[in-house]
């Protein structure tokens, strides 16, 4: 089973610089300045990207 993982924003260039901070995507994936998606084909590997975003959003550091 495929996991995909999806940012939105309402502010442009928030996921470029949110994928930037994080170093494990390549920013060149970033299309659209408010919607990012990327496929995943193990879940596990998302793992990772939802811990950063959720310690980002409460202002914990890595």
């Amino acid at each position: 089973m495929k996991a995909i993982v999806k940012l939105y924003s309402t502010k442009s260039g928030e996921i470029a610089k949110f994928l930037e901070s994080f170093k494990k995507l390549n920013i060149s994936d970033v299309k659209d300045d408010l919607l990012w998606q990327k496929e995943y084909e193990n879940p596990l590997e998302i793992a990772d990207i939802i811990r950063y975003a959720s310690r980002k959003s409460r202002g914990l550091s890595y």
